[in-house]
């Protein structure tokens, strides 16, 4: 099987998960922010594509979230991710629970 093929199907089975909400923890597959962990912190459509506003409170604070390609994320499973995220603070110290 071709490296790009493997690519595609693994891409495929991991998937951002769109009835998880504001407050979910992903980690992003593409670009630079590769491997990093954000908390969705809101949704935007842009014609027929959705995106996600995504933010780490440290690199990308509440202030100014990163416009992100929801198929681009994919959820990170560790129990409950959803919470109320109201400062940079929670948000780092929610993100430190699952890296």
């Amino acid at each position: 099987m071709s490296f790009e093929r493997t690519r595609k199907l693994k891409c495929a089975q991991s998937q951002f998960c769109h009835e998880h909400g504001i407050g979910t923890v992903v980690r992003s597959r593409t670009g630079r922010t590769r491997g990093k962990l954000f908390a969705v912190v809101g949704f935007v459509m842009k014609g027929t594509k959705e995106f996600v506003l995504v933010c780490d409170g440290s690199n990308r604070p509440l202030s100014r979230p990163k416009l992100k390609s929801a198929d681009h994320l994919e959820t990170v499973c560790g129990g409950n991710s959803k919470a109320d995220v109201t400062s940079d603070k929670e948000l780092r110290e929610l993100i430190e629970k699952y890296r």
